[in-house]
Order: C-alpha cells, then structure tokens, then sequence
C-alpha cells in the first residue's frame, strides 16, 4: 500500500501493520529495527510522548517519518503540531 504526499506530491510505500504494544517495554518493537535508534520515547506521561526524528531532510527523511507517522496513526496516536515542540502520542494500552 502507498500514499501520496499533500504538499510534495511523492509516493511512499506503507509496512505491513505491526503488532500492538501493550507494555513500555516493548514499544519500539512496532518500529523497523532501522528506525528504533532515531526514536526517542517519552514514557512518564499517560500517553507515550515521540519526539521528532532528526533525520527528516531528503528523500530517506520524508520516507522515515511517513513510515513511523503511519504506524503511530494505525495505534490510534496522533501527531501534535506545537512549532519546534511538535511530537507524536500513542495512548498507551
């Protein structure tokens, strides 16, 4: 499955839907090992808190976030638009 960018118009092919997390501990597990080390994972709120990516300039950077935005959105997260304090939150289970 792909998806088509609003704003630049590129394709990007989906992942398969990963399992769910249910635990701290196994919350990176829903990430390609690839991805893992570019996460940082907030776990001391009720939700879990993504920061950004570093990596989001160029092809590689648009891909890496579509991919970790889509499995964060079929977790039932959301992204949160806060200027240089944007982030993701997945409610935990």
């Amino acid at each position: 499955m792909s998806i088509t960018c609003p704003v630049c118009k590129a394709n990007f092919i989906l992942q398969e839907k990963p399992k769910s997390a249910t635990e701290n501990s196994n919350i990176l597990e829903l990430f390609p090992e690839t991805l893992r080390a570019m996460i940082e994972v907030n776990t001391s709120h009720p939700k879990f808190t993504f920061l950004k990516i570093p990596y989001v300039r160029g092809e590689d950077g648009k891909q890496n976030w579509v991919t970790i935005n889509q499995i964060i959105k079929d977790n039932d997260g959301k992204w949160i638009s806060a200027g240089a304090d944007s982030h993701w939150e997945l409610p935990k289970k």
